[in-house]
C-alpha cells in the first residue's frame, strides 16, 4: 500500500489505520514511570505481560507468546513452522506483510483472490491446501476490504484442513467488529490445537508507536518459539503500556464503539457521493475503485488528506477524527461533482437520495442484484438530463423524479446485458453483475430493470403529471430502448471490420448512446408540459450530445492516462470492435496505415499490442485531433438547440452537460 508520509502538506493522515482516540487511562502514567528504567533490561522475556494477557483471556501463560507487534510474532511463528519447499496460503488483497513474512522463511506464498474482490473464499482456500501446506493465514476482519467471516465459516474452513496444517487467524481489527458477526477464534483455539490467534495492541488499544503484539497457540507450538523471543522482544516501556491498556478494557471498548459509529457515518456519506463502499468491520473503509482509485488518492493528497492506494485495486480510508472524516466527505463531494455546478449537484443528490430510497436492502434475489447494479458509483447523467429538460421548459422537477429514475433503470439494465455480451468482469471498479452472480441472473436482472422502467414513469401521474403526458413520455423512452437494442446489434456486425463507412458507426452512436439521451430529454420536456416544437428541439440537443459523448468516450483511452480515466480501451479490442477514431484513421490513412489498423483488429495481437499499434496509427494520421474537433462540433450543435429555451438554471444545466461531455476527467 502506498502511504503518503513523504508529502509535506498532509493535514490528515488516514492511510495507516491508526487509532485517533487519546491514550487509554493509565497508559501515559505507565509509560512515564517505565521511562525511568528504560536503561535496564528488566523483564527480557515479557513474563509479566504474558501473564497479564493470559489472565485477561483465560488461557494458560504457556500458550501465549509476546512480541514487538503482531508482525513480529507472525514472523516467529512462520519461522518455526515453514521453510524451503513448504507453502503458506493466504488471500489477496489482505495484510500486505503476509507475502514478505512467508518469503523470509524460504517458503512459498500461495495467494488466492478474494471472492468478488471483497471477502475470503473459504472453499477456494481449503482447495488450495496441498501436502506442502504448513499454514493458512486468515485476516479477520480482512485488511483492507473490511470483510468478516463468521464462526460457522471459519469452523468450516478448519474442518477442511489436514491435521498438520495450522489455521492462523489474524485479529488485528477484531475490536472494531460486531461480536455477533465475527468468528470467535479464541473459542476455536480452545477446541482445536491447530488454531493460532494473533492479536495486537496497535489498533484497538492505541499503542501503534510502541509495537506490542501476541499470539495464542497450543503449548507445543509456542514452546519452541520462545528461544527466538529475545530477538523480537518488547521494550520495557511498551510492556508497561500494554499492561496498563489491558486494565482499561471498558474504555477501550467504548472508544472502538465510537469508531464504529463514525465509520458508519463516513460510509453513508461516501455512498451518498456515489462511491462504492462495502460494509467494513475494521477502523477503515474500502473503496473498490480499481483504476479510478489513484486519481482520487492524488486529489485527496493535494488537499491535505492521505489515504491508501492498494495496488490499483482500490482505496483504503482510515476512519479518523470527526474533523478528518468531514474533510474526506467534503473533498470526495468536490471530486465526484467535477464538471457539475452546485445547482446540478443538488439535483443529482436529490436523485441519488430517491434512488436509494426506492432500493432498500432486501432478500429477494432479483431485487437484491438489481440494487447491486443500480447503486454503483456514477453521475446519474441520464436522470439529470430528464430532470433538467423538464425544468428547462418550466415543469416541476419533483414531479418527474420517478421518470428520471426510470431512465437509469433502462440504462443500467442495458449495461448489465452489455457486460454479458462483452464478457466484461468489472463495471466501474466492481465485479460486473454477470461476473459476480452469473450470466442467467444477469440476464434476468437486466430484464427486470428494463421492465421496471415503464411502471416508474407512470407514477409521475401520482405526483400531478397529466396521464396523457406520462403516456407520451413512456413512448419516448420505449422508442429509445428499441433504438439502443438496434445500435447494439449494428455494433456487433461491425466487429473486426474497420473498412465499414464512418457514417455507419455514427448511426450506431446515435442509436446506442444518443437514443437514451434523446429519450430522457424528450420525456423530460413532455412531462414538463412543453409544446411539440420545443420537445423536438430538446430532442435534437440530445441527439448531438449523444454523438459528442460517444466520440469522446472512444477517444478517452488514447487521450488520457487510463489510470485516471478508467478507460483502457481493451474491452473494445478484446471484442475486435473499431471505434470512432479508429474508423476515422482507417478512412483517411495511407494503405500501409490502413493495413496496420486491420492487423490490430484481426485477433492475432493481444489487446495490449493492438492498443499500442492503433495509438501509433491514430497519432500518425491525425485522427485523434480530427475526432476531438468532431466531438466539439457536436457540442456546439447541441447547445444551439437550447437557444430558444427559457434562460433558467435548468437550461444552464443542459449546456453544462454538453460542455462536460468533451471535458470528462473520468
Amino acid at each position: 500500500m502506498n502511504g503518503d508520509l513523504s508529502v509535506p502538506n498532509i493535514v490528515h493522515q488516514l492511510s495507516l489505520n491508526e487509532n485517533f482516540a487519546p491514550p487509554l487511562p493509565g497508559v501515559r502514567e505507565a509509560v512515564i514511570a517505565a521511562a525511568d528504567n528504560s536503561h535496564l533490561t528488566l523483564d527480557a522475556m515479557s513474563d509479566g505481560l504474558t501473564a497479564a494477557i493470559a489472565a485477561h483471556l483465560g488461557v494458560p501463560a504457556s500458550e501465549v507468546l509476546v512480541g514487538a507487534g503482531s508482525g513480529a510474532v507472525l514472523q516467529q511463528l512462520l519461522d518455526g513452522t515453514a521453510g524451503p519447499g513448504d507453502e503458506v496460503v493466504h488471500a489477496s488483497p489482505s495484510f500486505w506483510g503476509y507475502g514478505p513474512l512467508v518469503r523470509n522463511t524460504g517458503a512459498t506464498p500461495v495467494v488466492l483472490p478474494l471472492a468478488d474482490g471483497y471477502g475470503t473464499d473459504v472453499d477456494a482456500t481449503a482447495a488450495a491446501v496441498t501436502p506442502r501446506t504448513r499454514a493458512v493465514l486468515l485476516c479477520n476482519p480482512n485488511n483492507p476490504t473490511g470483510s468478516v467471516l463468521g464462526h460457522a465459516e471459519v469452523r468450516r474452513l478448519l474442518d477442511a484442513l489436514p491435521p498438520d496444517v495450522l489455521l492462523v487467524v489474524d485479529e488485528a481489527y477484531r475490536e472494531f467488529s460486531d461480536p455477533a458477526e465475527i468468528a470467535d477464534a479464541l473459542a476455536l483455539h480452545r477446541e482445536d490445537p491447530r488454531v493460532v490467534v494473533v492479536r495486537t495492541f496497535s489498533k484497538s488499544h492505541g499503542l501503534l508507536g510502541l509495537r506490542v503484539g501476541y499470539l495464542v497457540a497450543a503449548e507445543r507450538v509456542v514452546t519452541p518459539l520462545r528461544g527466538t523471543a529475545p530477538f523480537f522482544r518488547v521494550s520495557t516501556v511498551a510492556q508497561a503500556a500494554a499492561i496498563a491498556a489491558l486494565a482499561a478494557e471498558d474504555r477501550m471498548r467504548a472508544q472502538c464503539a465510537a469508531v464504529r459509529v463514525e465509520r458508519d457515518r463516513l460510509r453513508t456519506a461516501l455512498l451518498d457521493h456515489g462511491l462504492p463502499v462495502p460494509p467494513s468491520a475494521g477502523n477503515y473503509l474500502w473503496l473498490p475503485l480499481g483504476a479510478e482509485g489513484p486519481p482520487l488518492v492524488e486529489f485527496l493528497a493535494e488537499h491535505g488528506v492521505a489515504v491508501g492506494d492498494v495496488g490499483g485495486l482500490g482505496v483504503r480510508v482510515t476512519v479518523g477524527t470527526r474533523e478528518a472524516n468531514d474533510a474526506v466527505i467534503a473533498l470526495v463531494g468536490e471530486y465526484t461533482r467535477k464538471g457539475f455546478s452546485p445547482a446540478a449537484e443538488a439535483v443529482v443528490s436529490r436523485l441519488r437520495e430517491a434512488l436509494h430510497g426506492e432500493w432498500p436492502e432486501q432478500d429477494d434475489p432479483v431485487l437484491a442484484i438489481s440494487r447491486y447494479a443500480l447503486l454503483i458509483p456514477g453521475k446519474l447523467l441520464r436522470p439529470l438530463l430528464l430532470t433538467a429538460a423538464a425544468g428547462a421548459v418550466g415543469g416541476d422537477v419533483e414531479q418527474v423524479v420517478p421518470a428520471a429514475l426510470a431512465v437509469e433503470y433502462l440504462h443500467v439494465g442495458s449495461l448489465v446485458h452489455d457486460d454479458v455480451i462483452d464478457g466484461d468482469e468489472t463495471r466501474r471498479g466492481r465485479p460486473s453483475v454477470q461476473h459476480r452472480f452469473g450470466v442467467p441472473d444477469a440476464i434476468v436482472t437486466g430484464d427486470a430493470l428494463m421492465m421496471r422502467t415503464f411502471g416508474s414513469v407512470t407514477t409521475c401521474v401520482d405526483r400531478g403529471v397529466p396521464e396523457a403526458a406520462a403516456l407520451r413520455a413512456v413512448r419516448a423512452i420505449s422508442d429509445a430502448a428499441v433504438d439502443v437494442c438496434r445500435g447494439q446489434a449494428l455494433e456487433g456486425a461491425m466487429a473486426t471490420d474497420p473498412s465499414r463507412p464512418l457514417a455507419e458507426y455514427v448511426t450506431v452512436m446515435a442509436l446506442k448512446t444518443g437514443a437514451l439521451f434523446r429519450g430522457a430529454c424528450r420525456a423530460g420536456a413532455v412531462l414538463g408540459g412543453a409544446e411539440p416544437a420545443v420537445v423536438d428541439a430538446v430532442g435534437q440537443y440530445a441527439e448531438h450530445l449523444g454523438l459528442a459523448f460517444q466520440m469522446h468516450d472512444d477517444l478517452l483511452p488514447y487521450l488520457s492516462d487510463p489510470a485516471v480515466t478508467g478507460k483502457s480501451g481493451l474491452s473494445d479490442l478484446r471484442n475486435l470492435r473499431p471505434t470512432y477514431p479508429v474508423l476515422l484513421a482507417h478512412e483517411t490513412g495511407t494503405p500501409e496505415q490502413r493495413a496496420r489498423v486491420v492487423g490490430a483488429l484481426s485477433g492475432e495481437l493481444t489487446p495490449e499490442e493492438a492498443f499500442t499499434a492503433l495509438r501509433d496509427v491514430l497519432d500518425e494520421t491525425g485522427a485523434l485531433k480530427r475526432a476531438v474537433e468532431h466531438a466539439e462540433a457536436e457540442v456546439a450543435l447541441a447547445k444551439s438547440y437550447l437557444a430558444d429555451l427559457p434562460a433558467n438554471e435548468h437550461t444552464a444545466m443542459l449546456a453544462e452537460v454538453a460542455d462536460m461531455s468533451v471535458d470528462r476527467r473520468r
